[in-house]
């Protein structure tokens, strides 16, 4: 089925970028109706529209409901299912951040709609991932983050952050006697999103803005300026 009558995007000449690695790019969507709905005509009012990025090869895929049969090219709720992750740029880390903590980064976006027990779970595992890789090494978080904070190495808006999470909600409820990060934390939706925010804002401080400075310290250099580093 043509995909393009349900949005313009759906358009293989229309660039889009992609939600998992943040490349644009286009290609043909394909799109079939939801086996077991009402089929008249050829007509079924939920469909699913995908394809996959040319660069990373990773399904999107959206349920597109339309109208009535009389006016069907009329989409009522477009919804993107996969991947769950549509409320963030998760692909503006993929480039500057390590690997291993961009990727369990993105699985604890992924599965925060499922289950945010287990996406602050996974948030808490690569929040000490980053604080090994910025050197602040322990078997137990909380003297980590209280090792990070002695330091006074980050901007005061996110040391403020970063000391008010270690009490926040269930999130540090255990990290003073238990040593695992795979403890399970008892928080709720809004809680599990805040501890991913904080791990953005950490990502940022870290890794993507020292590497923009990077960037700006080659361009200024190509130019045939002095910067002292």
């Amino acid at each position: 089925m043509d995909a393009t009558r349900f949005n313009v995007k759906f358009s293989e000449k229309t660039p889009y970028v992609c939600p998992h690695c943040n490349v644009t790019f286009s290609r043909k969507w394909d799109a079939i109706g939801i086996q077991g709905d009402r089929i008249v005509n050829g007509w079924c009012p939920t469909n699913l529209v995908g394809t996959s990025c040319t660069s990373c090869e990773k399904p999107i895929i959206y349920m597109a409901t339309t109208g009535s049969q009389l006016n069907y090219n009329r989409v009522v709720s477009l919804v993107r299912i996969a991947p769950r992750h549509a409320q963030r740029d998760v692909g503006r880390f993929k480039t500057d951040v390590t690997p291993n903590i961009f990727d369990d980064y993105v699985e604890a976006v992924d599965i925060l709609a499922y289950s945010p027990k287990a996406s602050a779970t996974m948030t808490r595992r690569v929040l000490q991932m980053i604080l090994n890789d910025q050197g602040f090494k322990d078997d137990n978080l909380h003297n980590q983050i209280g090792m990070l904070l002695k330091s006074k190495t980050l901007p005061p808006y996110l040391s403020d952050v970063v000391d008010l999470m270690r009490n926040f909600g269930n999130f540090g409820a255990y990290p003073v006697t238990d040593v695992s990060t795979l403890q399970i934390i008892d928080v709720d939706e809004g809680e599990a999103e805040t501890c991913i925010e904080l791990l953005e804002a950490l990502m940022d401080h870290y890794f993507v803005q020292p590497a923009k400075h990077q960037t700006m310290v080659k361009k200024i250099r190509s130019a045939g300026k002095s910067v002292q580093t």
